[in-house]
């Protein structure tokens, strides 16, 4: 598996096809993250960021943690 570490291009220059995913995908991230005050708070959190924190996260095995 191949992670790039290069920033992702602003959606203005990603082809029609993309950009239409883009704005599906920020929709969904706005429903999914209204209930969560965005306030930060002593940790320097959102609600939403210390919700996901304990989570366990998939990594590829040859990514070290």
């Amino acid at each position: 598996m191949k992670i790039l570490n290069s920033r992702a291009a602003p959606p203005s220059l990603l082809p029609a096809n993309r950009r239409i995913v883009l704005s599906g995908e920020e929709q969904m991230r706005r429903i999914l993250s209204a209930p969560f005050d965005t306030t930060l708070g002593a940790d320097d959190m959102g609600d939403i960021e210390r919700a996901v924190a304990a989570l366990p996260l998939w990594r590829a095995s040859d990514i070290p943690s």
